[in-house]
């Protein structure tokens, strides 16, 4: 019996009996069709978990001492720019550290100074802040006086982490933290990123805000654009399965070797059933074929038999040298 076959016959058997339209004069009466739910009604209570113990980005943002130090390191060295001028440039005109500036790019910081646009905090770490720009109907701008409408700035390249995750590459970065609170926490964030945008610009703001966030749901797997975009692809033939590989060297990321004192040739070895789409995977000391043979043979050949057909994007070097051990 076909999949599909099987599957028509599985909707003719669980189709009701009686349309599904709820009965007009008694609203409990389904009329025999499976219980109605409104298209609203949704779980919106996460099981196990205080709604107090979600991390919020007010309270995230309030940094300690070693904290805004870090924060105040990363913004004398931001190179992102804002309408042409580094952010460095205005956080050092800020708090009179003012390196040689062009005299227009000087006038310019100093009038958004002048006019409150940015702005530093009074700590013993003055951290940089800024606002939106607010126009009434003749074009005049609204001063914001108080510091609490402010925006705190964050720079680029800040190793700060405000999430508690653990990260497998030890690279903290305070700005992808912040819209992992933002896009994790906050219902209805995801699929929408002016919504999580919008989050972020109530405590916090930096260049490219936008296209950091859109950035950030493409590689969300729970809601980035390709998933509901791709059509169904043709699956492959298992008439091929267990006979035609694809074989590759996988590189580990540099930080790692050095956690775990490996071998600076140390790789790992991926073997994918073009059948199939099955994907083994093993760690190797070296990119010797020697060990990709081993690898062959412990893990593909000894369970399903021998292959037919070997394929690299490495080239046919690696290729060739791994059926020579294997014809030994």
């Amino acid at each position: 019996m076909s999949n599909d076959f099987a599957d028509l016959l599985s909707r003719w058997v669980s189709r009701p009996s009686a349309p599904t339209r709820p009965s007009a004069n008694d609203e409990e009466s389904t009329m025999g069709a499976p219980p109605y739910k409104k298209p609203c009604m949704m779980n919106t209570i996460s099981h196990g978990a205080n709604e107090e113990d979600d991390i919020k980005i007010d309270k995230a943002l309030e940094l300690t001492d070693e904290q805004a130090k870090l924060v105040a390191e990363a913004l004398i060295q931001d190179d992102s720019t804002f309408q042409g001028v580094r952010i460095k440039d205005i956080y050092k005109v800020a708090i009179d550290k003012n390196d040689d500036l062009p005299p227009a790019t000087a006038q310019k910081i100093r009038r958004w100074l002048d006019d409150k646009y940015f702005l530093t905090t009074d700590e013993e770490v003055p951290l940089l802040m800024t606002t939106s720009i607010i126009r009434d109907a003749d074009g005049d701008t609204e001063q914001v006086d108080s510091k609490k409408d402010y925006l705190m700035v964050i720079p680029a390249d800040c190793k700060l982490d405000l999430t508690n995750v653990p990260d497998p590459y030890d690279n903290p970065d305070l700005r992808r933290s912040i819209m992992l609170i933002a896009h994790d926490s906050l219902l209805g964030a995801h699929g929408n990123t002016e919504s999580m945008a919008a989050k972020i610009m109530e405590f916090c703001w930096w260049p490219r805000l936008m296209s950091d966030c859109r950035e950030h749901r493409v590689r969300c797997p729970s809601c980035r654009p390709t998933t509901y975009k791709m059509a169904v692809g043709r699956l492959p033939s298992t008439r091929r399965r267990f006979l035609w590989y694809a074989i590759d060297h996988k590189e580990l990321n540099d930080k790692i070797k050095e956690r775990l004192n490996l071998p600076q040739e140390s790789a790992i070895v991926s073997a994918v059933d073009m059948g199939t789409g099955e994907a083994l995977f093993q760690y190797v000391p070296s990119h010797s074929s020697r060990h990709v043979v081993i690898f062959l043979w412990t893990r593909i050949i000894s369970v399903h038999g021998p292959i037919s057909h070997l394929h690299s994007d490495q080239g046919g070097s690696l290729i060739s040298e791994t059926m020579v051990g294997l014809s030994k």
